[in-house]
Parts: C-alpha cells; structure tokens; sequence
C-alpha cells in the first residue's frame, strides 16, 4: 500500500522543502530522510498478527489461532519460523510452540489446555527470532482461563487496585505563559480504565481548569501554566473517593504544539511560542513521517508569520504519523503522533443466510471475495450469546494500531468496526497518551542503529562448536555428520563444516514435532579423530520466561448469567477430571492393574488420542511388516502383499458404517484437510498426519504401540470412516541403522503441526448429548477458495445459539486488509 504513494511523497518532500532550502534547513531534512532510508533497508520492521477464535477459556479447551507475519504493509519473506508462546500471571512459560510459515507467511496454530491449569490470566505472544531484536514490536494478546479452582480462586481476598493518572501534555512539555491541550489518563493497577472527574488546582488554591474522563479513562482539558506555580489534579473516581496527583513541572522556555486532526482533507499543525523567545528558535522545521518516508517538510519562520503547516491526508496511507518540531541544529523541540484514518477494508459479502432455525441442525452458507490476488484468509464462528466479552484485536487494529504504540490498549477494534466523530475523537486520545514504538530521533541522527543480536530464521538450525577430545581446544579443520530421523519416519542427512573459529552452523533443517540427531565430528586429518560437539541451544529450548500479562480480563464475574453458567459447567466436567489424578496421600487404594495396552496408551497418546480406539500392543514379534499385524485387527482388510497392500474398512464385525459415511463432514469440506487419507481411513505416525507409504515403511521393531478407530471414535478425531495411529519407541530414532551405532543421539524439537478443528455432524444421534454447549461453531485458519474467489462453508449450531457472531479476516498478497463481521441470525 505504501509503494504506491512513494511519487507523491517525493514530490510532496521537494514542494515543502523550497523554504527550508532558503533558511538552512536543507541538509537537516536531507540527513533525516537518508538515515529513516537506512533504517529501513537495513533493520525491515516485521510484525505479527495473532487471531484466537475468542479470547477466554475453560482448562481442556484448544485455543484455536491464526498467525499473519508482514513487513513493509505486506507479508513478509524474510523470516520462516514463528513462535507462539502462552505464560501465566507470572510470566513463566506454560507452552511454547514453533511454527513453519507458509508461501503467504501464515500458519494455523492451536494450544490445547492442560485440565490442571490454574485460573488466571494468560499471555499469548507470537513473533519471529529477527522480532527479538526489537521486542517491543512483538505482538501480545490477553485471555483468560478458567480451571477446576475457579470458585476457590475468585474467593481470595483481592487487594483494593491502586489508582493512578498519568498527563501527556501535547508536544511534550508544558511550557510557561503558552496555552497547552493536555491529554490525561487515570487507570488502576490491574491494567483497567477509571471513569474519574476532577480540577486542576494551582499552589495558591486557585481552581484552573476542570475536567472529565471521556473514553477508557481519557480525556483532555487545557489551561496556561505561569511562571514558578505548581499544579495538581484532584480527581473524584465513580466510587467517590478522592485523588490528588501533581502535573509535570512547566519549563521556562520552548515551544508547544498543537495538532487538529478533525478535517478529512488536511491534517492541521500550529506552533506556540512564548512572549519573549530565544533568536534560535525563530526557525523552526516541522518534519512528518510515515514508516520511515517523510512525507512533509515545511519551515516555520516567526518572523514571518508561517507558525504551522497544513498537511494533505488524501493520499497518504492508513496508520500513524509521527510529527516533529527540529531546531536548526537538529534538537527535537516537540512531538506529536496522529492517526491517518485512510483505512481500506476488503470485505466479502456472505450470501444464502439466515442459519438454520433447528437446534444443532446443519447451516451452509457462501462467502463471497471482490476480485483479489490470493486472499489469505481465516474464519470464526462463535455463539454470541456465549461470547459476549469484547472480541480479540482484529488485523485492522493489530496492523494499524497497536503494533505501533506503546501502552495497552482496551478493545482496539472500536476505533475501525464503525468510525464515526465520537470514535476518532478517542483515538486522538490515545494518539496523546501512549507511546510511540519506532525510534528515538537523538540515536537516528547520531547514526546509531540498533544492535542485532539475532538473525533471519528460515528454518530450523543446529549450531555449536568442536573441541578436541576432553578439552577446550577447538578443531579448525573439521566436519560434523548428521543423521536426522523424524518422527514422522524422515530420514535427513547433513554435514557441516567447522568454522577457523570452530564452531559450526547447519541452516533450514525442517521437520515436525520432533526428530533423533545422531551426530559425530571429526577432524578431517589422516587419523580423522572422533571429537567434542557441543549444541547450542535453540531459542525454544531456553524459552522459560516472558513479560506477564498486563490486565486482569476477567469476564464471567460481570457477564451473564448464561455466561457464569457456561463456566461453572465447563469447571465441573474439568473438575471431575482433575481429582481423578490428583495424589491421595498416604492411604491404600485397591484398583484394577492396567493392561500393557492401556499402559502405553497413557504413555503414548495426547489429546482427541486419548480417548476410545482399539489399544493394540504389537508386542515382540518377529513380523516382517505392521500390515501383518494390522490385518488380525477387527474392522480392517488388508489385501495384497505386506510390503505396500491396500487397506479398507471392513463393513462387517458389527460395524454400521454407512450412517456415518453418509452424514459426516468429508474431508475436502473440512478446514484443514491433508492428503493423509486412503479409501477413508487416516493415518498417524506419533499423532503426525502422514501418508500411507510412510507407514508402509516402519519397521515392527521400532512400533511401540498401535491404536485404531472406526465409527464414531474415528470421527472423533476428523472426518474419517477409520483411523490407524502408530507410536514409534521413545527415546529411540527411528529405523535406526547399523553406520548410525557410532554417533551420538539428541532430541530435538521441530515444527508443531497444526491440529484439525473438528466440526461435528450431530444429525440423529446427537453424540453431545441435548446440554452440549460450544462456543465456537466453526473454526478455518486456511480457507480454500473457489476459482470465482468464492467459499462454501458449512457447520453445525450448538443446542442453543440464536445469533451467531461471524469475523472473517486476513491478509491479500499486496498487503489488502480482509475484514467481515456479522451477526448470523436464526429463522
């Protein structure tokens, strides 16, 4: 979006620079624009935009996300690797997840809840290694998790929050004897906004100005701050108590700033200079910028009357602008940041509504893309009725806001669902009271960049050093070998040269949840001696720690009483699952010995896993091939030779499978659908979807544990008729060969693989049973178009939603901001 303007921002830039020329101002403007060049093509600002289907949750749910990486307005091709990471109150690191970028530099991601996770407050955060470089860049979003503790949680005394009120006079600073705009903003300690009134006193008791919060605890007000006074607000918040907090001290010289952002035409700026002002600051130049494009330049000269300037908006694109007063030696006197609210919005239109009127029936519609060059695309489905609380930051607001300021900011998607006066009004408000994220202008014009300290991630690395045997010595002449299996039976093989330093680097290594590095170094003398290696460990491994989050969201205490109803049943079907593992203490429990198959079962398998399915232990046999024990396995056929045979479901054994097949989702309308299926049976290699030939390929020594589902506990797990999940030892790479028995073995961690939202066909048997309540309907990270750029999407309503809430967004190839939301209304 930016490029486009590029032409006009430079002829805009020659234009307003013909005064600055005349003053001296010339080479000013003209190091400003080359180092904000430099910045740019040397440190490329990549962002992050983290989408969650809701934003509170019951422990044991799956938080279901999509992540947009770009830079420069549009996806970016630099990095390859993203991480999402959920930490506690604390800060400390719940779960962490690596995910691989796709061609248009999204993923789907998902985190699934621990049952025994505490209630509290949660930090999700997505971001690249290159993000690090610049963490205050790294996108942030809050939920909050409702667990088996919840009563005994909400119980604890909590502690009356501390109210505080922080003033951002406009520009800057107050200067004596000049009428300055103030902004303000009074907010407790949990991070929550405080509706306030108050006054502004001088030290002689004297009343100044008076004033009212007016949007999340903002508001402004204006006053003339004399010489040698001191002033303090006394405000009275909405429960009648009373505060008192003293104004920044006035400076005795400078200039103050104003900025009218009303007109949709031009952007108003006005210098204010005191009675008497120092011959310096007689010429002033008046920059603004946008990602790093100045985009005006004009003099202000006092002695000539010019005391602001006028700023066209038309063609400029949506997002911040920053605006700068400089001193003819490159001072910054005063600063100010506006919102450009150019915003352009791609939104499809949804067609053939409203949803069906029966409870759990099935509801199709279809949706609808203007003419656009590959839209990369999400959609969510929840029950208003349920999901009441105010909606995760949208991709306007994330790209255009919040990835630019500092500070929180409450629901960000108001100032962009339906802008109006009112609503630009309090975006000016937050325009003054929070800051600006981009760069301090005494480092840019000193030429002092930021250090890196992390690179452009394309993939997954190994990295370390060589030493000689038992010592510090490094090899300089060396080589390492590696033999990467994965866990979904990939072998990768690798070498790396060691460095005159001795350390060695193995670039874009790609795999997913896991993989067995067997590695050996050498030096690469005649003896060619085994030597030292040492790792270096990946950014996931040492991730433990992260900021906590800033605000208590809360919502089941102020919501409904459908709402509060919804948690408390979630909390006492979790509830029942936690005191089931719980440790009884010192006492003698009698139970039932668990079989070797229902053993492995609790060692091997994890979420929809878990649960139901046949638990087959292939045991030690002497098998040439799985199939050979996959075919004593009830509900299978397997025809052929054992090497690669065909394989289907049986429709014998007591089982009625046409029902199913008939009304279940099938796979190519399911959100997410891969290639891991055969004449409708899915198969897994450690819960990975994999093909058929992979699984074709393992060898029976190396199978731990086998489960399969037919029926309904297929469908559990996706749209198939049969499902064969397979488990390789632990601790074990997999097809280990004999050349391998020399090397040494690491664990590593790859790619999480994104789970498959599972949309349920209730139909006759209404497998939920009547009192089955979900908050999401429908959940497609990765939409699949249509060749008229259309979608058909289908789902199922739960057993009481009578308004659905619909957000469809995303990201276009150039950088286009996709957006729709929609309340879905029953018949």
């Amino acid at each position: 979006m930016f490029k486009a303007v590029k032409l006009f921002l430079l002829l805009s830039i020659v234009c307003t620079c013909i005064n600055a020329q005349q003053s001296g101002f010339t080479q000013l403007a003209e190091k400003i624009k080359t180092n904000l060049s430099a910045l740019s093509e040397r440190y490329p600002q990549e962002k992050t935009f983290l989408q969650t289907d809701r934003n509170y949750y019951t422990a044991g749910e799956t938080i279901w996300m999509k992540c947009w990486l770009t830079a420069d307005d549009a996806p970016s091709f630099l990095s390859k690797t993203v991480y999402v990471v959920l930490a506690n109150a604390a800060g400390n690191v719940v779960q962490k997840k690596m995910y691989k970028l796709d061609s248009l530099s999204s993923t789907a991601a998902d985190i699934l809840l621990d049952n025994a996770l505490p209630t509290g407050n949660y930090q999700i955060s997505a971001y690249t290694l290159w993000m690090l470089n610049f963490p205050e860049f790294i996108f942030k979003t809050n939920v909050f998790v409702y667990g088996s503790d919840y009563k005994t949680a909400m119980n604890k005394p909590v502690k009356s929050p501390v109210v505080s009120m922080q003033f951002f006079p406009e520009g800057g600073d107050l200067i004596q004897g000049i009428e300055s705009r103030v902004a303000f903003e009074v907010k407790a300690s949990n991070g929550r906004s405080v509706k306030a009134n108050g006054v502004i006193v001088a030290d002689n008791n004297k009343e100044i100005a008076s004033f009212t919060t007016e949007h999340e605890g903002m508001g402004s007000f204006k006053f003339t701050p004399e010489k040698d006074r001191s002033y303090t607000a006394v405000i009275t918040n909405d429960k009648g108590s009373k505060f008192s907090f003293k104004l920044p001290v006035a400076r005795s010289e400078g200039i103050a700033l104003y900025v009218n952002n009303t007109s949709a035409s031009r952007l108003f700026v006005l210098v204010k200079k005191p009675e008497v002002l120092p011959p310096a600051l007689n010429n002033l130049l008046i920059i603004a910028q946008m990602n790093n494009t100045i985009v005006y330049a004009g003099e202000v000269n006092f002695a000539e009357g010019a005391t602001g300037a006028a700023i066209p908006k038309k063609d400029l694109p949506a997002g911040i602008l920053q605006i700068t007063v400089f001193d003819n030696m490159g001072n910054p006197l005063a600063e100010r940041i506006a919102f450009i609210n150019n915003v352009k919005v791609v939104a499809p239109k949804v067609n053939d509504l409203p949803i069906a009127s029966a409870t759990k029936n099935k509801s199709s519609f279809r949706l609808v893309m203007p003419p656009l060059k590959t839209p990369n695309v999400s959609i969510a489905i929840t029950d208003a009725s349920i999901d009441t609380y105010s909606d995760p930051v949208n991709v306007l607001a994330s790209q255009l806001l919040t990835s630019d300021l500092q500070g929180y900011i409450r629901n960000p998607n108001y100032y962009f669902l339906a802008p109006d006066s009112a609503r630009l009004r309090h975006l000016d408000l937050q325009m003054m009271t929070k800051g600006w994220r981009r760069f301090l202008w005494k480092e840019l014009l000193a030429g002092k960049f930021p250090d890196l300290k992390y690179v452009v991630e394309s993939g997954i690395s190994f990295k370390g050093s060589i030493t000689k045997p038992g010592s510090k010595t490094p090899i300089t002449d060396g080589k390492i070998d590696f033999i990467i299996k994965t866990d979904d039976s990939t072998t990768i093989l690798s070498q790396a040269i060691v460095s005159k330093e001795g350390f060695f680097s193995v670039d874009e290594i790609d795999f997913n949840k896991g993989a067995s590095v067997s590695y050996q170094g050498t030096n690469n003398k005649q003896d060619k001696l085994v030597m030292d290696v040492k790792f270096l460990d990946n950014h996931l491994d040492t991730l433990k720690v992260t900021q906590p989050p800033i605000i208590d969201i809360d919502t089941a205490t102020d919501q409904s009483s459908f709402v509060t109803s919804y948690v408390r049943g979630k909390i006492s079907n979790v509830d029942s699952l936690v005191k089931s593992s719980n440790y009884l203490g010192n006492v003698t429990v009698t139970t039932r010995r668990l079989s070797v198959p229902d053993s492995l079962n609790v060692a091997y398998t994890s979420g929809v896993f878990e649960i139901g399915g046949r638990r087959l232990d292939p045991g030690k046999s002497n098998l040439v091939s799985i199939w050979q024990f996959i075919r004593t396995v009830p509900g299978f056929n397997v025809e052929g030779d054992f090497i690669s045979p065909i394989v289907s479901l049986k429709r014998t054994d007591g089982l009625d499978l046409t029902a199913l097949t008939s009304s279940s989702v099938t796979a190519s309308d399911q959100p997410g659908a891969t290639d891991n299926v055969e004449n409708g049976i899915a198969y897994f290699l450690n819960e990975v979807p994999v093909s058929k030939m992979v699984i074709d390929n393992i060898a029976v020594s190396d199978v731990a544990f086998v489960k399969t589902y037919v029926g309904p506990e297929a469908v559990l797990i996706g749209p198939f008729d049969g499902v064969i999940a397979l488990y390789t030892n632990k601790g074990v790479a997999v097809g280990k060969n004999v050349f391998d028995k020399a090397f040494a073995t690491i664990k590593k961690m790859g790619y999480a693989t994104p789970r498959q939202f599972y949309v349920p066909a209730f139909n006759n048997e209404q497998p939920f049973g009547s009192k089955e309540e979900r908050i999401t309907l429908y959940w497609n990270p990765m939409v699949k178009w249509n060749a008229d750029n259309s979608a058909d999407i289908n789902f199922y309503n739960n057993a009481s939603g009578k308004k659905l809430k619909l957000i469809v967004q995303g990201i276009g190839a150039s950088g286009e901001l996709i957006y729709l939301q929609k309340m879905l209304e029953k018949n």
